[in-house]
């Protein structure tokens, strides 16, 4: 899952929550994204970058 993740936000230079579920066809659950994206993050493959909204901030995980 993580390299998938990490694949596909290197292609497109990042990605929303909703976009990595997408990726997995709505199959994978929060925890399992949530698992694949620690992994990332722990091995500093990817990082959260919040947008701001104007609202609620958007994050966008991108690739280092």
């Amino acid at each position: 899952d993580a390299d998938r993740i990490l694949l596909a936000a290197r292609t497109r230079g990042g990605l929303t929550l909703t976009e990595i579920s997408s990726l997995f066809g709505g199959h994978k659950s929060t925890a399992e994204i949530d698992s694949a994206l620690g992994l990332l993050l722990r091995l500093e493959l990817m990082f959260p970058d919040q947008q701001p909204t104007g609202g609620r901030p958007r994050t966008i995980w991108r690739p280092k």
